[in-house]
């Protein structure tokens, strides 16, 4: 309860205060916003230069990434037509690989109820570490799910690069890239008293 709320913090030196952010704290995210700052300036830098050197991939990227539907999709009177009545999820599955036909990035998945579901994506193969270039995602039955059940990926994930790519003009999240050394371990302590 509160007393031990308050002799856990008097334990680790912080205020007794309800609510405290200490400065240290503000301290670290201030250090770590500017120096993603820095990064994301360079990052962006090679993407104007990857831009430049691949037009056709940057085309295909800023496609991809784009949050509207193109006129071939939203103009297309057969995309929005139907004829009589259908279930929801049948419907549902339907309009998937009708835009699955339009949107080559469209990708889908669920966890064991597919079939039931009509999530499947026709044609589109199953996503694996044989297949990269699979449309549909097996969640695991406890697997989570991302918000309201759409998947969208990244705007700052590595853009498609071509078998010949200059690896000077490959764009890389420096976010993502791999620690070159180990971090050091953090040391916690959980200090009661009268355990």
């Amino acid at each position: 309860g509160a007393d031990n709320v308050k002799e856990t913090k008097k334990n680790l030196g912080m205020p007794e205060e309800d609510f405290c952010v200490l400065p240290e704290v503000y301290d670290h995210v201030k250090a770590q916003m500017e120096k993603n700052e820095k990064a994301e300036a360079a990052w962006n830098d090679l993407f104007v230069a990857y831009c430049k050197a691949y037009p056709d991939l940057a085309e295909e990227w800023e496609t991809w990434h784009s949050t509207e539907l193109p006129d071939e999709a939203a103009l297309n009177d057969d995309l929005w037509k139907w004829d009589g009545k259908m279930a929801t999820r049948a419907t549902s599955g339907e309009m998937i690989n009708r835009l699955a036909k339009l949107l080559p990035n469209l990708v889908g998945g669920s966890a064991d109820l597919a079939p039931s579901n009509n999530t499947y994506i026709k044609d589109g193969g199953d996503y694996s570490a044989e297949n990269r270039g699979g449309r549909n995602l097996h969640f695991g039955v406890s697997a989570a799910q991302t918000p309201g059940g759409s998947l969208r990926f990244d705007r700052d994930a590595p853009a498609p690069v071509p078998d010949d790519a200059d690896e000077t003009v490959v764009p890389v999240d420096p976010v993502r890239e791999p620690v070159a050394e180990e971090p050091e371990p953090v040391q916690e302590e959980l200090l009661l008293e009268d355990a």
